[in-house]
């Protein structure tokens, strides 16, 4: 029995989509429903987190990819 594997840069991809639905999701929760943390900005984090995941998650797609470093840096500009 063989089992068709899927290439890692589809799935590299799809895992971009995936955590993009997540982020979008969250976007929707209203910063009030956020615990109170004294002298911390909870949302700063938050944001700081779900971008940063984004981050990695694009990187290494592009790595799978076999993006060039040039090809990469003008991605993270045109999403900055």
């Amino acid at each position: 029995m063989t089992s068709a594997r899927v290439p890692a840069s589809p799935r590299a991809w799809r895992a971009v989509g995936v955590w993009l639905l997540f982020q979008l999701t969250l976007t929707t929760v209203p910063g009030d429903v956020l615990p109170p943390l004294p002298g911390f900005r909870i949302d700063w984090v938050a944001h700081f987190c779900l971008y940063f995941g984004l981050g990695f998650l694009i990187a290494r797609a592009a790595l799978f990819s076999e993006w060039g470093a040039a090809k990469l840096a003008a991605l993270w500009v045109a999403i900055a």
